[in-house]
């Protein structure tokens, strides 16, 4: 909803100029691997986002993307700067 959004505003189609964005609500590694063609891991954001992170798809999705980053970059490091998570569930 909010990506459509933005879409359909001149802030927000101005501000997100050269920005891609892309979903992964499958754990098909041919789904993973066409959302994350092309994609440079030092410049991507991972958003995980969840209401509980209870739902095994989610978490190896999360475990997936960041195995791809870590690859790409190097070093567990890399997680705290590429990797934000969304969710109603406060305590986790």
């Amino acid at each position: 909803f909010v990506f459509e959004a933005l879409k359909t505003s001149p802030e927000g189609a101005e501000l997100s100029k050269g920005r891609r964005l892309r979903f992964l609500a499958n754990v098909d590694p041919i789904d993973v691997a066409r959302a994350t063609e092309g994609l440079n891991p030092e410049t991507t954001l991972v958003l995980v986002v969840s209401k509980t992170f209870t739902t095994a798809e989610t978490m190896l999705n999360a475990r997936t993307m960041k195995d791809w980053l870590i690859k790409g970059l190097g070093s567990p490091d890399c997680i705290a700067k590429h990797v934000a998570a969304c969710s109603t569930a406060l305590d986790k």
